[in-house]
């Protein structure tokens, strides 16, 4: 399990690496460059707020998928036509609520048009993630991480016409082609999707099994709340950052927060693969041990490096993609980055906890989070706008992961732990360590890009050195047969 764990994350995350850290980080950077932060700061609010709400077209049917699929794949045939209807019946709900909701705080015209397409986009987004965790379910990883691409290979060619290939003025750009060009990529994306797993299907007859669909329902309900509450501790904060603050505070979040959302894309792969493996590990009795902790040290080496080059390079990195509010959203950066590594260890211990089935735990901590996390921006956005949300998200997501540490302490044997906390504490101060040295005035003057190069490269190497990448074990575990 740990070989096919590697080798389709190699492959999951090369692919995503390749194009939707280039689409956030240029693409849409660039966008926002043109727009200005504040048009760039209302859309920014408005997908928040489609996010928080974009568990009810799914209501954990995506989740019970992967999980029934991964468990026993003779389940495909007769639950596809149930869920389809009952998918459809929720987006009809999902989009009612969303529009009462974006009346009822008073959105102008405009933002309610966009609020309508955001919305549209949200469900097409699901749809694909529902078709996916079929994909996943049944181990056709390479088919998912072609898929998992798709979309934003789409959407990263439209829009790199429209700002650089001629099809527009010289530096004009209309904030709603982004929104329509989302809408023809979830399209296309879910095109190609579905027809891969009705194929796999085999025929198809649309009718609705009401003792099914709330069968499905009444077993997906803890996790259909706790992803809300998470959504809303997760998404919350740009949201009232419009509201309370102004549109160009939520604009610098959202230069920050981009980085934040590039990385987290990536720790996404991790749930996406642990959660079938995990699921099948606990059904089959096994050792749970070495997957945990392997993905652990993947997990914290890379993000740490990140974060440990947003600190020491930030105002830099920011200078390199946008044009304006580079002071005031340093500091908002480092704060979101401290934030992401708590919010990636939560996809492998939130992962665990969610495979076993038992999700009291994780609702719990997720309702506590979120009144939480709306208590801290409440309190701190008046005073401090962007920087508030920052520093709402980092206090939120510490407290969160150091609850499911101590849930899967509680609930699983995860082995002798002491060697690779050792080896987490001496990578950790050794990148601090070169961050100081590489980030000092002496170093700086001679090159910014080559001052982060050899960080990036010194990193690296600490990472060998201290074990948190095994080469030996890591060039067995792909060369060993299950």
């Amino acid at each position: 399990m740990n070989r096919t764990f590697i080798i389709n994350l190699i492959l999951l995350v090369g692919l995503n690496l390749l194009v939707k850290p280039f689409y956030l980080l240029v693409v849409e950077a660039e966008i926002q460059n043109r727009v200005g932060a504040d048009v760039f700061g209302s859309y920014f609010a408005l997908l928040s707020f489609s996010f928080i709400l974009n568990i009810l077209p799914d209501l954990g049917t995506t989740n019970w998928n992967t999980r029934h699929t991964a468990q026993s794949e003779q389940v495909l045939s007769h639950q596809l036509s149930g869920m389809i209807g009952l998918r459809l019946l929720l987006a009809g709900l999902y989009l009612i609520v969303s529009i009462v909701i974006g009346l009822w705080l008073n959105y102008t015209a405009w933002q309610m048009w966009l609020l309508v397409l955001l919305s549209i986009n949200q469900v097409l987004a699901g749809a694909v993630l529902f078709f996916r965790s079929y994909l996943t379910g049944l181990h056709l990883f390479k088919h998912d991480s072609i898929i998992s691409v798709m979309d934003r290979l789409l959407l990263l060619i439209a829009m790199s016409l429209l700002l650089w290939g001629g099809l527009t003025g010289e530096k004009s750009f209309q904030l709603e082609w982004l929104v329509y060009g989302q809408t023809g990529a979830y399209l296309i994306t879910l095109s190609v999707v579905a027809f891969i797993v009705i194929r796999k299907a085999g025929k198809i007859r649309f009718k609705t099994d009401r003792k099914f669909i709330v069968g499905i329902l009444r077993e997906s309900a803890p996790f259909t709340v706790m992803t809300f509450l998470s959504m809303v501790a997760y998404r919350v904060d740009g949201v009232m950052l419009e509201r309370l603050d102004n549109a160009t505070e939520a604009g610098i979040y959202a230069m920050c927060y981009r980085f934040y959302e590039a990385v987290n894309m990536i720790s996404y792969l991790f749930a996406v693969l642990l959660l079938p493996m995990f699921a099948r590990m606990l059904k089959r009795n096994e050792s749970i041990s070495d997957l945990l902790q392997l993905s652990f040290k993947v997990m914290y080496s890379g993000v740490f490096v990140v974060a440990a080059c947003v600190f020491f390079f930030g105002q830099h990195i920011l200078a390199l993609i946008y044009d304006h509010h580079i002071a005031e959203a340093t500091p908002v950066f480092s704060w979101l980055m401290a934030s992401m590594i708590c919010f990636s260890l939560q996809y492998i211990f939130g992962t665990l906890i969610t495979a076993a089935g038992d999700l009291r735990p994780l609702i719990i901590t997720a309702l506590g989070a979120m009144l939480y996390n709306v208590l801290l921006n409440s309190f701190y956005i008046p005073q401090m706008g962007a920087l508030g949300a920052a520093k709402a998200s980092f206090f939120t997501q510490l407290l969160v992961l150091l609850a499911q540490v101590v849930v899967v302490r509680g609930k699983f044997y995860v082995g002798r732990v002491q060697l690779t906390l050792l080896k987490t504490a001496l990578f950790s101060l050794g990148c601090i360590g070169l961050g100081l040295f590489f980030s000092t005035q002496t170093i700086m003057s001679l090159s910014v890009a080559y001052s982060i190069g050899l960080f990036i490269v010194g990193s690296l190497l600490i990472i060998v050195l201290t074990k948190m990448l095994d080469l030996k074990r890591f060039i067995v575990l792909i060369k060993t047969r299950e």
